[in-house]
């Protein structure tokens, strides 16, 4: 209920300031498992606005490098936004392209084309490049490093400043320090919603009663 919770809310945020000018919409969530089911709820929502297309093939993605990172199916559609999780270099270009960067870690770009050569990327900045699958490549488990952009975690989020912030904690403030709330609490200019779940928090707080 919480997750739903969140994509009801993100979706009257956006609808309601539509024609506003200049106006963006972040969300944040504690974990990166958080995050990737945040943004799969978005995307299936997307997808019946007519925002994303079919899937075009399922990645064995991963978030993190290294043999123990968890590791799960990403299937891709054009129209999916995706998060980087490495400096990443794409070709740029159509007449006389070039290597360039394209992203790092936390960028959030929009999916244009998916080709046996790669991803057809685009930046929030306009930039739009071919990005080989050996470039989205961990080295040491040979999992592709991509994720759904929809959300993102408190620590990517940092450092960005939007009009609207939707701060999600769909497991619990278990998961939340001081440090993350400000954090993830003061990425707006005009309001912060604070969404957290109910049962998450009245299951934890049960479990640490003292006995007696």
């Amino acid at each position: 209920e919480g997750v739903a919770a969140v994509v009801a809310l993100w979706e009257t945020r956006r609808d309601e300031n539509r024609e506003r000018a200049g106006y963006s919409l972040t969300l944040s969530a504690p974990t990166n498992f958080d995050a990737h089911n945040l943004s799969v709820a978005i995307r299936r929502r997307r997808r019946a606005l007519g925002e994303v297309g079919e899937d075009v093939m399922t990645l064995r993605a991963s978030d993190a490098g290294g043999a123990e990172a968890r590791v799960f199916d990403l299937p891709l559609a054009v129209g999916d936004r995706v998060r980087l999780f490495q400096r990443t270099n794409a070709v740029i270009g159509g007449s006389s392209p070039v290597v360039g960067n394209i992203g790092r870690n936390g960028s959030v770009l929009e999916v244009r084309g998916i080709s046996d050569a790669g991803l057809t990327l685009r930046a929030a900045s306009g930039t739009e490049g071919l990005v080989s699958w050996s470039s989205l490549r961990d080295r040491a488990s040979e999992h592709i490093l991509l994720d759904y952009g929809e959300a993102l975690t408190t620590n990517t989020a940092q450092g960005s400043t939007v009009t609207d912030h939707i701060h999600a904690i769909p497991g619990g403030t278990k998961t939340v320090s001081a440090y993350g709330a400000y954090t993830s609490g003061s990425r707006h200019r005009d309001q912060n919603y604070l969404v957290v779940s109910d049962g998450a928090e009245r299951t934890e707080v049960a479990a640490r009663r003292p006995l007696g």
